[in-house]
């Protein structure tokens, strides 16, 4: 969604850089972009349309990008036993295609090609690159649409296909591990969240520092109180923390929220009111949008959030998405008569 600007320059270059491969198809969902991508898509790769090495889809269903979603529908459409993912800032590399083959020729079927470990994300930018059985990526009903905005959606996939009988082969050649560099605010600006979050509030004293609440007010007047704790030593381990910050258990708290006069007056689920004054309110802070660790505490939000799914989804062993995952019509290579609907 919107990341025309990254797809043109690396589609072009995924292609060709694989043509050496016959059995390989580009699968593009376009999933519902406003920058006019399709268009030159139709206008530059058309021969490579006419050639079936590549498949452009259209669905214009969403309204926010929501990533699981998403790459479950682009990840249905493959036609191929393997089925890959690689972001529209991705490079595949240099005969990645050939390279995938001759991996599960001699790794078995139930390879799980990433860059994610079991209790590391070594390549945070390349974490969305894996290759996976097709067969086996249906069975555990493909990532959890249950997880929302940014984060661990990739981390929970690859885990439970480990778990399902999967065994990882890992991307650790450079040639496969090139990306274009791009800012937090552009890789969140697509998504119902922050897009939504209309204030930002940081509790201030807190008597034990390891232990952060924050508060994020959104536009339709609903509020999320969120209590996170650091833990120094799983600051590394980015499987299980947010660079060391874990939601508390039972540490969301949600209300709706009035602006009266200078007051924010919030209305807690369980009948608490609590009253932020605008100005000089001596324990809330407002963290503004210019300030550095605002996007920070954005990330935290999904982040943290997903990580306390991702353990549940391990605990539980549970399977996601009971009512459907992928779902949606999409159109083929710009023929509006040639819908196909994903139930």
């Amino acid at each position: 969604m919107n990341r025309g600007a990254h797809l043109v320059q690396t589609l072009p270059v995924n292609i060709a850089e694989n043509s050496d491969y016959p059995n390989v198809e580009f699968v593009v969902l376009d999933y519902n972009s406003k920058d006019n991508i399709g268009q030159w898509i139709r206008k530059n790769l058309g021969h490579h349309i006419a050639s079936g090495v590549l498949k452009y889809y259209r669905t214009d269903e969403p309204e926010f990008f929501h990533s699981s979603h998403a790459k479950n529908m682009a990840l249905r459409l493959g036609t191929g036993d393997i089925v890959g993912m690689v972001d529209a800032d991705n490079y595949a590399g240099p005969g990645y295609a050939g390279w995938i083959d001759k991996v599960f020729s001699s790794q078995g079927g139930h390879t799980l090609v990433t860059t994610l470990r079991k209790d590391a994300i070594p390549h945070r930018d390349q974490g969305g690159k894996f290759c996976l059985d097709r067969a086996q990526f249906h069975e555990v009903r493909g990532l959890d649409e249950d997880l929302f905005g940014y984060g661990m959606e990739d981390t929970d996939l690859i885990n439970r296909m480990e778990n399902a009988g999967g065994k990882r082969f890992y991307i650790e050649e450079q040639r496969h591990l090139r990306f274009i560099s791009h800012s937090d605010v552009e890789r969140l600006s697509n998504f119902e969240f922050p897009g939504n979050l209309r204030q930002l509030y940081l509790r201030i004293s807190l008597p034990d520092p390891g232990r952060t609440q924050m508060l994020y007010l959104f536009r339709d007047n609903s509020f999320s109180e969120m209590h996170y704790h650091f833990d120094e030593a799983s600051k590394g381990n980015l499987v299980r923390t947010f660079h060391g910050w874990k939601l508390d258990e039972n540490g969301q708290k949600k209300g709706t929220f009035e602006e009266m006069g200078g007051e924010v007056i919030l209305k807690h689920a369980d009948g608490s009111i609590v009253r932020i004054r605008k100005t000089g309110d001596t324990t809330w802070q407002e963290i503004r949008a210019a300030e550095e660790l605002y996007s920070v505490y954005v990330l935290a939000y999904t982040e943290c959030l997903n990580r306390s799914k991702f353990a549940y989804n391990e605990r539980s062993g549970k399977r996601v998405n009971p009512n459907g995952w992928g779902m949606g019509v999409v159109t083929r290579n710009f023929d509006a008569g040639d819908r196909l609907e994903l139930t």
